[in-house]
């Protein structure tokens, strides 16, 4: 389940959401926000959202809880793309009101208004349907485009061969291939059953992985990270499944997730690393520790995460370090990591032509997709899971690197 922290934020989002958007429809509306059709309307979704903030706070078994997180986040999450359409809607009625009105005053509406067989009544009626379909344009549009993000949540992830051509590479490592999932978040959209048939998914299609990385954020309920492990495992990966921490283990207890990924034989890599022969030649591979913990020194964490990660690496080898949060490139860069893969901004589960739509706001971000940095390539995925099944643009994913 989410932290309780989240259920009091979504508590105050949606007083403020329902408040604003209210307001600004009072105000730049108020002939459509002040009817009692409107009112009783926010008054059905005010209860809506009462009775799911209910079932998730004071639930009395787990499946009701859950239910009730699921149908308040999918809830406040149609509300706040409708609420983002009011402003449009309004812009639309302003423009389309003295048009009409401007066609009402003119001549030859005069003239057809004078004629008996047609009251001025059924005219108006006309105008002001002609108006509310104009100022319901965009709230339509932004629920089709919700009802598009919840079905795009739902999807099976996807599987994108991701090519990465490194010129450093030895010979040996030519095709090797990397299945990586990261944020996976089992028990909340998504169960261990789901990865189940993912991997059988898989199998069909012929997919057998060299290797098989998790990047952190296994599962949210941690009872279910041993199943994860091995369900990977029966993809017989010839180098092994490995694993790091995300900030989720640290948000659930981060012992716990510890001896479960231990008892499933997950490799566990935290400031640690550990050549493998592929061979002639030797792969070595790196996980550091989720800076979680580490307060205002954030980048210190990393870097001295980084250096402890690759302090055994052979001269010569081809590097790859496992970074839960794709800030870890920039020391990897530093320390001349060739290929870093890391996960956790779900690429902001909104994106355009394969980079995230927040991308213009963090241009340094690493939000989802291929980074170069010097010699050295950083791979940050929109994750197989998610906490609300929501997407656009932005498909759930266990990319498939190959080494080339």
């Amino acid at each position: 389940m989410m932290p309780p922290i989240v259920w009091r934020h979504s508590v105050e989002g949606t007083i403020l959401l329902l408040a604003l958007s209210f307001l600004f429809g009072s105000i730049a509306m108020r002939d459509v926000f002040r009817t009692k059709r409107m009112i009783l309307f926010y008054a059905a979704l005010a209860s809506f959202f009462f009775i799911t903030h209910a079932m998730w706070q004071l639930g009395p078994t787990y499946p009701i809880r859950y239910s009730g997180a699921c149908l308040t986040v999918c809830g406040l999450l149609t509300s706040m793309i409708v609420a983002a359409s009011l402003p449009v809607a309004a812009i639309l009625r302003g423009v389309a009101k003295p048009l009409l009105l401007r066609k009402k005053s003119s001549p030859i509406a005069a003239s057809a208004s004078s004629r008996p067989e047609k009251s001025v009544d059924e005219s108006a009626v006309t105008r002001r349907q002609v108006l509310g379909a104009i100022t319901a344009v965009a709230p339509v549009v932004a629920l089709g485009v919700s009802a598009r993000g919840f079905l795009d949540g739902i999807a099976p992830a996807e599987v994108p061969r991701i090519m990465l051509h490194a010129p450093s590479l030895p010979e040996d490592l030519q095709g090797l291939t990397i299945l990586q999932l990261s944020d996976l978040h089992l028990g909340i959209s998504r169960q261990a059953c789901d990865l189940d048939k993912f991997v059988d998914r898989l199998g069909d299609r012929g997919i057998q992985p060299d290797l098989v990385l998790f990047t952190g954020d296994v599962a949210d309920d941690l009872s279910q990270i041993g199943p994860a492990i091995e369900a990977a495992r029966r993809l017989k990966p010839r180098l092994g499944v490995f694993s790091a921490l995300g900030n989720h283990e640290y948000i659930h207890d981060a012992a716990v997730a510890r001896r479960y990924l231990e008892k499933a034989r997950a490799n566990l890599l935290v400031d640690a690393g550990v050549p493998i022969r592929v061979g002639g030649s030797t792969l070595y591979l790196g996980g550091i520790d989720d800076p979680f913990l580490a307060g205002g020194d954030f980048y210190g964490f990393l870097r001295r995460g980084t250096e402890r990660a690759m302090r055994d690496r052979p001269s010569g080898a081809f590097s790859i370090l496992m970074s839960h949060r794709p800030e870890g490139f920039i020391p990897a860069a530093d320390a001349n990591v060739d290929l870093t893969l890391s996960g956790h901004t779900h690429g902001g589960q909104i994106g355009f032509h394969g980079k995230s739509a927040f991308q213009p706001l963090f241009p340094d971000g690493y939000l989802w997709g291929r980074y170069e940095r010097g010699a050295s390539t950083l791979y940050t995925t929109s994750g197989w899971g998610h906490w609300f099944p929501f997407r656009v643009g932005c498909p759930a994913e266990a990319p498939l690197i190959v080494l080339g």
